[in-house]
């Protein structure tokens, strides 16, 4: 199924632009262009961000790690981390163990890049990359669980932005497009990768310190009450 998939995306006349003067100007649109040009840029690039997802079999991929968080809440996981401290504790080594490992063999063959075009390689990669990324990702909600153990209460900074995800994810999108886009203050491509995680860093804790204070006065994020009245009517 991955060889065919793979070989049809790579053959397909809509192959992800991520090289030549189309890319180009998608980029310098995101950089430098009004408004009206990052909303077609960012129609344009859509299709194609779609087309990766299903060759690289992130939506089968995405949706597996839905089922474990599913699975997680509905075993009452992270309420009951105290009775459930030995399977915490496997989840961590087999993480550690066997996903590491494979997290690590799968960027040595390429990652995603591995792909395409279909080959024997890209197989591996892909194999190792769908398994190896859940077990690692397993192992890290497994050391969060076991020994972060005295965070309770909106006063936390992880429980504030937590309680307020949607407030606190939508809010990071307006932010960073106002410091990066063009329409705003044009940082894109203008910093460095460790300035650009610098600058990443200090809107999520402003964001989380926002939160705080906002949970101080009220019980929901202000998204997060527009999507409960969406979903129960009230």
């Amino acid at each position: 199924l991955y060889l065919i998939i793979a070989q049809l995306s790579y053959a397909a006349p809509v192959a992800a632009p991520e090289g030549g003067s189309r890319f180009a100007a998608i980029i310098d649109a995101y950089a430098h262009g009004s408004y009206g040009e990052v909303v077609r840029s960012n129609a344009t690039i859509y299709v194609f961000a779609w087309m990766r997802r299903i060759y690289r079999f992130q939506l089968l991929r995405i949706f597996g790690m839905f089922l474990l968080g599913a699975w997680a809440g509905r075993i009452g996981l992270p309420m009951a981390r105290d009775a459930l401290r030995p399977l915490l504790q496997r989840w961590l080594i087999v993480g550690i163990a066997i996903g590491l490992p494979m997290n690590l063999a799968f960027a040595a063959l390429g990652g995603n890049d591995a792909l395409l075009p279909a080959s024997a390689k890209g197989l591996l990669s892909i194999t190792l990359g769908s398994l190896g990324i859940p077990l690692l990702s397993l192992a890290l909600f497994a050391a969060f669980a076991l020994y972060w153990r005295k965070i309770r209460g909106s006063a936390n900074l992880f429980v504030a932005s937590g309680r307020m995800a949607l407030t606190h994810y939508l809010s990071q999108s307006l932010v960073c497009v106002i410091l990066f886009y063009g329409i705003g203050f044009g940082l894109f491509q203008r910093v460095s990768y460790g300035v650009g995680m610098l600058i990443a860093l200090a809107v999520f804790l402003s964001l989380a310190l926002l939160c705080r204070a906002w949970l101080q006065v009220s019980p929901q994020g202000p998204m997060e009450k527009l999507w409960r009245k969406l979903a129960y009517g009230r």
